[in-house]
């Protein structure tokens, strides 16, 4: 993250953890110029760190408790600044008792992680179908269920596309 100057903008960031115990959060980061303060969040729980390294360098964030494994979330917030911005941020680290079994985030592939969740329907034929030469499926998603990032997808044979299908 780069050039980050708003302070009414939050920028948060998601993994998930197998284990349960102390996390430890830091960041690789600098400030382009002067002072910056931020707040940053983890479980509950708010730190505090100071940066005025206008190099990048490795700055410990703070100890924050998961107490259940599952998805978390840590979330940047600028309090005060003395240059035009807060920080540039070019790494989250993470360690400690809750990473000790398996951690999944989004490594490289920003289209994988940004993009919304695929939800896939199947269904098996009946046997007694008889001949069937063609297939099609045709579903809406309503309300609630509807997210302009989500992409549902309907297979009518296993790991055939939406449409008319052949069999």
């Amino acid at each position: 993250m780069t050039d980050w100057s708003e302070q009414d903008v939050k920028i948060r960031t998601y993994f998930r953890v197998e284990q349960t115990g102390d996390l430890h959060v830091g960041i690789v980061a600098r400030t382009q110029q002067g002072t910056s303060e931020l707040k940053i969040s983890c479980s509950g729980e708010e730190k505090q760190v100071v940066l005025n390294n206008s190099a990048f360098d490795t700055i410990p964030a703070g100890i924050f408790s998961v107490s259940e494994p599952g998805y978390h979330w840590v979330e940047f917030e600028g309090i005060q600044k003395s240059g035009q911005t807060f920080a540039d941020i070019e790494a989250v680290l993470i360690g400690g008792e809750a990473t000790s079994g398996e951690v999944y985030f989004v490594k490289d592939d920003f289209y994988w992680g940004r993009r919304g969740p695929s939800v896939h329907l199947g269904f098996q034929v009946p046997e007694n179908a008889g001949d069937v030469k063609w297939f099609y499926s045709k579903f809406f998603v309503f309300g609630e269920f509807y997210h302009p990032h989500r992409r549902p997808v309907a297979h009518g044979m296993v790991f055939k596309p939406v449409g008319c299908l052949q069999c």
